[in-house]
């Protein structure tokens, strides 16, 4: 059964987003207005707010969900941050690309468009990976005869390491790589202490 994080990262941020993109895809009702009456996904509503405030300043606007999602999903918030904060990430991505492909050579710096590419195609691809590791997600009783291709389904999805992709997002969006509690951010910055996945099994 999934629960709250306690440890709180960049990633959370996305994760966050992910969800709440996929409960309610009509950007036109992610407002506080069209939640009222949906408390986990106003839950959510919240924990984003909350943590896009903490985690990219640059394109926080109070109760305008869907602009901040918008910047983090398309990496526009990269563009509008100084170079020198990514210099330790894009050091990293040269070793990974000199140790992948020798025959490829650097001919020139890292700009930030560069950046905001890999970030936009890693998180696209990370929206198609959640598809596979949520397939049996809605499965909450399953008989003998049908349980077969969710067993194996399953064991596949257990062994998919995405450490890496999860790792570098969450640096994208937090250079720092600051890591807070979840209680940390309940007392000190307005974090909901709700935990949405015991809602949603409450009301299930």
């Amino acid at each position: 059964m999934r629960s709250e994080p306690i440890e709180i990262t960049g990633i959370t941020l996305l994760n966050k987003i992910l969800e709440f993109k996929s409960n309610i895809s009509d950007t036109k009702k992610w407002t506080l207005t069209d939640l009222q009456g949906d408390e986990t996904n106003l839950v959510r509503f919240n924990q984003i707010q909350c943590l896009t405030k903490l985690f990219v300043p640059d394109v926080y606007t109070p109760n305008d969900l869907t602009t901040s999602i918008d910047s983090i999903l398309n990496g526009d918030f990269i563009n509008i941050r100084e170079e020198r904060i990514y210099k330790n990430l894009f050091l990293r991505m040269d070793k990974v690309i000199t140790k992948s492909i020798d025959f490829l050579d650097k001919y020139k710096e890292w700009e930030l468009h560069d950046l905001c590419f890999n970030y936009r195609d890693l998180v696209e691809y990370k929206i198609k990976l959640n598809m596979l590791l949520n397939f049996n997600a809605g499965i909450m009783e399953i008989s003998y005869p049908y349980c077969y291709s969710a067993i194996i389904s399953g064991d596949i999805s257990e062994n998919i390491k995405y450490n890496k992709l999860d790792k570098f997002l969450s640096t994208v969006i937090d250079p720092e790589n600051r890591i807070f509690s979840r209680d940390q951010l309940v007392k000190d910055y307005n974090y909901p202490k709700e935990d949405v996945y015991d809602m949603e099994l409450e009301n299930f």
